[in-house]
């Protein structure tokens, strides 16, 4: 357990590293069209003409062979995989989402909250950048708050979780406050028994379940096969927290999922595009116990290692990525693959082993 001094002397550590070490202010979200970007020369041609990106929530690398997943196996085997990619801090979803699209690391995309907020990012994503150079796109998600990434200037359809009725209760980390009541959050979890932790209930949306998501894909996407589609599949995560990470519920979980991923792939090859379209697979953090961020150990391995999947045109089948792929890679990555140009100054840095 944490003594109270303890805590005071690691609070101002703890709000440093949410802060970038000093870096600028969170940014407020914009209405209207997103930022024209200033985009770096093109890795080369293009690869694929379609890029479908699916982020499963929570998922863990080794849970893909526990569960097992099948398709996800399938997608490693024909294509290149990092089982030790990370995701940035803290590893909480839509920071480490909104790294994932658009290319910064938490210091500067200073999406600093993880529940919804109205406005979007005031940023430009892989949505904006493809929408800008005159490509079609569309984003799936499974929680409101990924409202704030899916601008609908920059997206050509979005399938989601309608924005909640009320606001919610801030959450927010950069602010000094909230950051000591989850300090004091996660003391009393240490005192507990794990029998006694509550549980999180399921959602009773089941249009936006991993089902409901697959399904409303396969009916729109071989209709009109956009060049990028983000997907977003929430189940292990509800089954970590719930249950816990790696138990018999959670890998359940992954197979819901993964079902889910197979059901996409399907609906691409039934289209006849199969061989010109890149799938990229990847989560926005880990998990362990019933969490995936502690302010006391933020960089638990658990956490914070996420798999990096892709497979498509030119993707040598069975390649292993033995070098950390960061979260903020995939963005000009996915860009790579649709003969984009990044939005110059970012931090990642496309995947080379998958444009060769």
């Amino acid at each position: 357990m944490m003594s109270a001094v303890t805590r005071a002397a690691l609070l101002p550590l703890l709000l440093g590293l949410a802060a970038g070490c000093g870096g600028p202010q969170p940014s407020a979200g914009i209405v209207g069209p997103p930022p024209p970007a200033r985009l770096s020369p093109p890795e080369g041609a293009a690869r694929a003409d379609h890029v479908v990106l699916i982020s499963i929530d929570g998922l863990r690398p080794d849970a893909i062979e526990e569960a097992p997943a099948p398709h996800l196996l399938g997608l490693i085997r024909r294509g290149a995989w990092c089982p030790t990619a990370r995701t940035v801090l803290p590893s909480v979803t839509l920071p480490s989402h909104a790294a994932m699209l658009t290319g910064l690391d938490y210091a500067r995309h200073r999406v600093t909250w993880n529940n919804y907020r109205p406005g979007h990012i005031p940023h430009p994503t892989v949505l904006s950048v493809a929408s800008q150079s005159g490509l079609t796109t569309a984003m799936l998600f499974s929680k409101d708050k990924f409202h704030f990434l899916a601008n609908p200037y920059a997206v050509s359809w979005i399938y989601g979780s309608p924005p909640p009725l009320r606001m919610p209760l801030r959450e927010d980390y950069d602010d000094p406050a909230w950051v000591e009541k989850r300090l004091r959050q996660e003391e009393e979890a240490e005192k507990r028994p794990p029998s006694s932790r509550p549980s999180i209930p399921r959602p009773s949306d089941h249009r936006t379940s991993a089902e409901g998501l697959a399904r409303a894909f396969a009916e729109v996407w071989p209709r009109e096969p956009f060049a990028l589609t983000f997907i977003h599949l929430r189940e292990p995560d509800e089954a970590g927290h719930r249950r816990g990470w790696m138990g018999l519920d959670y890998l359940h979980a992954v197979r819901e999922a993964d079902r889910a991923v197979g059901r996409i792939i399907e609906a691409v090859e039934a289209s006849g595009r199969l061989d010109r379209t890149a799938i990229v697979v990847s989560s926005d953090h880990g998990g362990s116990g019933r969490g995936h961020y502690r302010f006391t150990e933020p960089n638990r391995a658990e956490n914070v290692t996420i798999p990096w999947i892709c497979a498509g045109p030119g993707v040598r089948p069975g390649t292993v990525i033995d070098r950390v792929v960061r979260t903020y890679d995939t963005a000009p990555t996915v860009l790579a693959l649709l003969g984009l140009g990044a939005p110059e100054g970012i931090d990642g840095r496309p995947v080379a082993e998958v444009l060769r």
